[in-house]
């Protein structure tokens, strides 16, 4: 029988542990977990996609072939989204109108520019203080102002030209037939049907009247906005003796001379330039004398007779687009 001593000695004495038995220990334990998160992410994938299923039969009437009823925009109008409606596409470019455009039988005058901008007004002062001024769009065959603050309108308020009917003649705009709508908030356009004359080219085909067809001018048959005919110069003469004009034809850009202008005894205008007129070949200072004469009700034939600048432009006619 062994001695007590030394199985106490045996019992207790250490175990040098073989190599790599501890990391054999963890790299089981970590196994064991790694396993463990696996099974439970098996299982709730496993849950979701019978959860999935039963949703698919439930809105499938529960699998007895009676699909059930969607639900109504108007009966719940908060449950489903309303759906954006893209604006009509364009049925012409805004460059096809983009020019100055005169109200047939009326004193409206209309700017359209080529960046998207609009004038009007029905007073002659559409290249100072118009009536509104803002934005202008093309929605379908719809003419849509946008008024960003003029002396008639407030900024956001609008008016549309609906339906818009454009008369061609040799490829060129000749005038405009135009619909106020009753929804329009801005009232500084004429309501109601309106044609609308696109003023260089309109005055193209105005008669020739010769000297002696007319009585003497006035200075309130000079005050306005003039177009010259057969050309596309527009030209205000404002009651305060100032006169500006635009060889363009449409107020785009600063005038293209300016001045002062009186009306003397015997229907005599005197235009002193302000500014050099390349065309004439007139220097700032200089002047020009028409003989003016009333022809018609705004028309009035014009005859150079002198000043001190050396050229003038002969004989031409000048139409009053604006106050009529």
């Amino acid at each position: 029988m062994p001695d007590v001593q030394e199985v106490f000695r045996m019992a207790t004495q250490k175990v040098k542990p073989e190599p790599g038995a501890l990391e054999r220990q963890f790299q089981g334990q970590r196994r064991r977990a790694r396993n463990r998160r696996i099974g439970g992410f098996v299982a709730g994938g496993i849950i979701v996609v019978a959860a999935v299923v039963l949703g698919v039969v439930l809105l499938n009437g529960g699998g007895n072939g009676n699909p059930q009823p969607a639900i109504s925009q108007s009966a719940h109008p908060s449950a489903v989204p309303s759906a954006t409606v893209a604006p009509p596409a364009p049925a012409f470019a805004l460059g096809d109108v983009a020019t100055l455009w005169s109200e047939k039988g009326g004193s409206h005058l209309l700017s359209i520019k080529s960046d998207g901008t609009y004038a009007i007004d029905d007073a002659g002062l559409i290249d100072t203080t118009p009536a509104d001024v803002g934005t202008v769009a093309v929605v379908g065959k719809t003419l849509v102002f946008t008024s960003t603050g003029g002396t008639a309108c407030g900024s956001g308020q609008a008016f549309t030209f609906d339906p818009l009917r454009l008369s061609r003649q040799s490829g060129i705009v000749i005038r405009m037939a135009s619909s106020t709508t009753s929804g329009a908030t801005c009232a500084a356009a004429p309501a109601g049907d309106a044609v609308w004359e696109n003023v260089p080219y309109r005055n193209v085909s105005f008669p020739f009247f010769p000297e002696g067809s007319g009585r003497d001018v006035t200075a309130a048959d000079e005050t306005g906005v003039f177009a010259l005919v057969g050309d596309s110069v527009i030209t205000r003469q404002s009651a305060d003796g100032q006169f500006v004009s635009y060889d363009s034809g449409n107020l785009e850009g600063p005038p293209d001379n300016s001045g002062t202008w009186e009306v003397r005894p015997g229907g005599k205008l005197v235009w002193t330039f302000a500014t050099d007129e390349p065309y004439l070949g007139c220097k700032a200072g200089q002047t020009i004398i028409y003989h003016d004469q009333v022809v018609r009700p705004g028309v009035i034939a014009e005859t150079f007779t002198g000043g001190t600048c050396p050229q003038g432009p002969g004989q031409g006619t000048i139409v009053r687009l604006s106050p009529r």
